[in-house]
């Protein structure tokens, strides 16, 4: 037998057999202690090893914890993507030491959506299920849509957060929208956190269960609030842009920061903005809004291009909205993937205010109106999210109290 015949042999054997080997190998590094060992053996150890290992990774991590539902959208493998397996095994175990930042507030538990929920809501939409007559008593839709709903002006606009662990934050951003009638439905919850890239598969597979139409907000949770706003303005607001998916514009492009110079330029401020420039240039992932229907084609195609359950999904997002910038301004109809493109950013924070960079003397904030107005770009946007490096500011916390949003 080969030498490689042998390597292979000893790797794809089975890996309990494999396990056995660890202890052996260990000892054949350490100076001093066992027989000599040749360079081969040596080799061929590591290899069982390595396998054992990753093995022990895959089951700890699709064993230890509850199987999710299949999804629409296909994960690949973890035995494909070591880098990722390696991470979940991290989260589960951190998961396990600590699951909870801080104690569930009823609020947030009230909006924790099944995962039971969901799984019927895809299949039967699937099933082509969906048509009006047939879904009256809204079955398979969040508790919020049901009887009539399946017209964009018959339907409240939903607010769908991730959420694997509570935070003081997650708690405040429940109580905020709820004092503002606005659904929510958070998802993901009380599983351990498996990456962004399968955040992305979960927010598609729970828009299967909502009307193409409806307007749908995706935001995340620690760092997100909304201030004394009527969610009516937020509808006209993204009525006024004119498209189908809206993202927050943030002033670094990340993590990809070679990719900056693809981005187009900042266009000049419409005529009836009270501001006369912007400094976010560049699309950032924590907040989006648009249709169900459009928010769950892009999350698709930004889920497929990841490739991975770990992939980033402010790259994902970035490479797909620039990806559709190019195909439209190359202007080829024939090109089987050009479509419209239907993804704008928010660049004078009319719907969204992120406020990466931002100081306090950029704001004007009006406690008695319960708003904030950014003096450059002129927005006084409804939803505030302070992304980036909590350590470096805590403008968004300085906002909360100034505002009174714990009391509202």
């Amino acid at each position: 037998m080969s030498l490689w015949e042998d390597l292979t042999r000893s790797a794809c054997a089975m890996p309990l057999v494999a396990l056995r080997h660890v202890p052996f190998f260990i000892r054949s590094l350490t100076l001093g202690r066992g027989r000599k060992r040749s360079p081969y053996s040596i080799i061929r150890l590591a290899l069982c090893s390595v396998v054992a290992i990753f093995f022990v990774f895959y089951l700890f991590v699709h064993l230890a914890q509850p199987v999710h539902y299949s999804s629409p959208l296909r994960a690949p493998s973890l035995l494909g993507d070591p880098l990722c397996l390696v991470r979940q095994t991290a989260w589960s175990i951190g998961y396990l030491i600590k699951r909870d930042k801080s104690p569930c507030s009823e609020g947030f538990m009230q909006h924790v959506v099944s995962k039971d929920l969901v799984e019927r809501g895809w299949e039967k939409r699937t099933l082509g299920a969906y048509r009006a007559e047939e879904a009256k008593e809204g079955e398979g839709r969040h508790p919020v849509l049901t009887g009539d709903c399946f017209k964009k002006e018959d339907c409240p606009v939903v607010w769908v957060s991730m959420g694997s662990r509570c935070s003081s934050g997650f708690n405040r951003l429940a109580a905020n929208l709820k004092s503002a009638g606005i659904p929510l439905a958070i998802i993901g919850y009380p599983d351990r956190w498996k990456g962004f890239g399968h955040r992305i598969r979960l927010y598609h597979d729970y828009l299967l269960t909502l009307p193409d139409d409806s307007l749908v907000i995706l935001s995340d949770g620690d760092d997100v609030i909304f201030v004394r706003c009527d969610i009516k303005e937020v509808e006209e607001a993204y009525k006024r842009l004119n498209t189908s998916v809206v993202f927050t514009a943030e002033p670094y492009c990340w993590p990809y920061t070679s990719i900056w110079s693809r981005y187009p330029e900042v266009p000049p401020p419409p005529p009836t903005s009270a501001g006369h420039r912007s400094g976010s240039r560049y699309l950032n992932a924590g907040t989006v809004i648009g249709t169900a229907a459009a928010l769950r084609e892009f999350l698709a195609h930004s889920y497929n291009k990841g490739g991975s359950e770990c992939a980033d999904d402010q790259g994902a997002f970035t490479y797909t909205f620039l990806e559709r910038l190019e195909l439209l301004g190359g202007g080829d109809k024939n090109n089987p993937n050009w479509q419209k493109m239907g993804v704008t950013l928010d660049y004078y924070q009319d719907i969204f205010m992120s406020l990466q960079a931002t100081v306090m003397a950029d704001l004007k904030v009006d406690v008695r109106a319960g708003r904030v107005r950014n003096r450059l770009t002129g927005g006084s946007a409804c939803i505030l999210h302070q992304n980036g490096n909590k350590d470096e500011s805590q403008i968004l916390e300085e906002l909360v109290e100034r505002l009174g949003v714990n009391n509202w």
